[in-house]
C-alpha cells in the first residue's frame, strides 16, 4: 500500500529530474519546472470542475426521462474523463501557452485572498 501512495511522488521527481537534465542547479528550468506544475493544477482543477458540472447536467438530465444512466457513465465517462484530464491539461500547456498566461494569473488572483482567509482562520 505504502508503494502506490508513494509511486506518484518518486515519478513526479523523477520527470522533474528529467525534465531538467539532473542539473539541479540551474535554476531556470527548476522554476519551469515549478511554473509548469503550477500551469497543471490550475488546469487540471478547471477541467475536473468542467467535468463534475457536465456530470451532473448529464445525471440530471437522464433522472428527468427517469432513465438510470449512473453505473455506465460513471464506469465509461467520468474513469476516462479522470484519467484523460491530466494528458489533456499537459496537451493544453505545451501547445496553448497563451491559454495558460492568461488563465493562471486570473485564478491566482480571485483565490488568493481566499486562501489567505481560509487559513487565516484555522
Amino acid at each position: 500500500m505504502l508503494a502506490y501512495i508513494h509511486l506518484p511522488l518518486m515519478l513526479w521527481c523523477l520527470y522533474g529530474l528529467i525534465l531538467v537534465n539532473f542539473k539541479i542547479k540551474d535554476q531556470a528550468r527548476l522554476m519551469d519546472y515549478l511554473r509548469y506544475n503550477g500551469d497543471l493544477v490550475v488546469l487540471f482543477a478547471l477541467i475536473a470542475l468542467s467535468g463534475m458540472l457536465l456530470t451532473g447536467l448529464t445525471l440530471g438530465l437522464f433522472s428527468t426521462i427517469d432513465f438510470d444512466i449512473e453505473q455506465i457513465y460513471f464506469q465509461y465517462v467520468v474513469l476516462w474523463g479522470a484519467v484523460a484530464a491530466p494528458i489533456v491539461a499537459t496537451f493544453i500547456i505545451r501547445h496553448y501557452p497563451t491559454v495558460t498566461e492568461k488563465i493562471v494569473p486570473v485564478i491566482a488572483t480571485l483565490f488568493s485572498p481566499l486562501v489567505l482567509l481560509t487559513a487565516t482562520h484555522t
